[in-house]
């Protein structure tokens, strides 16, 4: 059969790809995080559960072609790999990169097409204004003119905002002004919680939104209370 039909959406049923692979990478954070700190709960079956399942959820994530989940996939492999390095864990560095490649040689090999979206986003992102094709609704070139538009509406309401009940119908006007057909038809929001927050509400709004997601993390690192 056509491997296209296990990849991307085709595989994420229930959700959209990027939130499923954001679900596998807090499973990966999770499971990293007890496999660093051992603890009497995590038991022999359990570590060699966790260490399966490891390569497992990398080759789905990129499955998902999700662009967010490999980010973040990859800094969670980064931030673990030199946090093992920095505490002489050199043993687990080892085999946390042995786990990482067996699970990326294997999609590459077995799925190629995998990785065409990443290639597109390269091509879309380097790309000049004069190239732009402004009837798109590719993911990357449509965000990167959504990002583009929410912008000039933050500039002119940065303090206030223009309320959560318009900002839709605000940024679909600057898409109509620009003459973005395509997102526009599409009615797309701004694609990024900070920007619609920022738009919406304003400075204030986008402070609170902030410091929400700030203050926890800093208790959280205070604490050593992590997961």
């Amino acid at each position: 059969g056509d491997i296209n039909d296990i990849l991307y959406g085709e595989l994420a049923h229930f959700h959209h790809p990027t939130y499923a692979s954001m679900y596998l990478c807090l499973a990966i954070s999770i499971a990293t995080y007890f496999l660093i700190h051992s603890t009497p709960q995590i038991t022999a079956p359990i570590t060699v559960v966790l260490l399966f399942s490891l390569p497992l959820f990398v080759i789905i994530i990129i499955m998902l072609m999700a662009k967010t989940g490999v980010l973040v996939l990859a800094l969670i492999i980064i931030l673990s790999f030199f946090y093992l390095l920095l505490n002489k864990r050199f043993v687990p560095a080892i085999m946390l990169a042995a786990i990482v490649y067996v699970g990326a040689a294997t999609t590459v090999k077995l799925m190629p097409d995998a990785f065409k979206r990443f290639k597109s986003t390269w091509i879309v992102a380097t790309q000049s204004e004069e190239e732009r094709d402004l009837t798109t609704i590719e993911s990357t070139a449509g965000r990167i003119l959504v990002w583009e538009q929410a912008t000039e509406l933050l500039k002119e309401n940065w303090i206030l905002g223009v309320g959560t009940g318009d900002i839709k119908d605000e940024l679909v006007a600057k898409y109509r002004d620009n003459g973005f057909t395509g997102i526009e038809e599409k009615k797309l929001n701004a694609h990024n919680q900070f920007l619609q927050s920022f738009c919406a509400l304003g400075i204030m709004g986008f402070l609170c939104l902030v410091l929400g997601l700030i203050l926890p993390a800093m208790v959280a690192i205070r604490t050593r209370n992590i997961v």
